[in-house]
């Protein structure tokens, strides 16, 4: 089975813990025969007003055991929250997930990891439609 990085694209063995290529922490292990499979990933957060700070916090838990505290930024069509760095996960690793509302109501979920060092680069994308 080959295992395809999630920063670099490049392709690797499925026994392999880091990328041959960029040697960035591969996140995700499966499928069979070199089909990869979706993987359900659940998450949960809160946001609250920081007085001190003066600003908006989040804290999302991932279903992975990742956590992390995010900045939150107000958008007029959304909400982007910005890591400084992610727990439970490769140090160094930043997150960045925008909630944006649809002229037609539906919400979408960006999702950009950055490896230590590095830019954003999409991760997840999901949405959640009006009935």
């Amino acid at each position: 089975m080959t295992v395809l990085c999630q920063w670099c694209g490049a392709p690797n063995p499925d026994d392999r813990e880091v990328c041959l290529r960029c040697s960035s922490r591969l996140l995700v292990v499966s499928g069979t025969n070199g089909e990869f499979s979706e993987e359900t990933l659940e998450e949960e957060g809160w946001f609250a007003y920081d007085r001190e700070k003066r600003r908006y916090v989040a804290t999302w838990f991932f279903s992975n055991g990742v956590t992390g505290s995010f900045d939150v930024e107000l958008l007029p069509d959304g909400i982007r929250l910005l890591s400084r760095e992610l727990v439970n996960y490769e140090a160094g690793t930043r997150a960045r997930l925008l909630f944006q509302r649809r002229p037609e109501g539906d919400v979408t979920m960006n999702v950009d990891l950055a490896a230590p060092g590095k830019d954003f680069v999409p991760w997840l994308v999901s949405a959640l439609k009006k009935k």
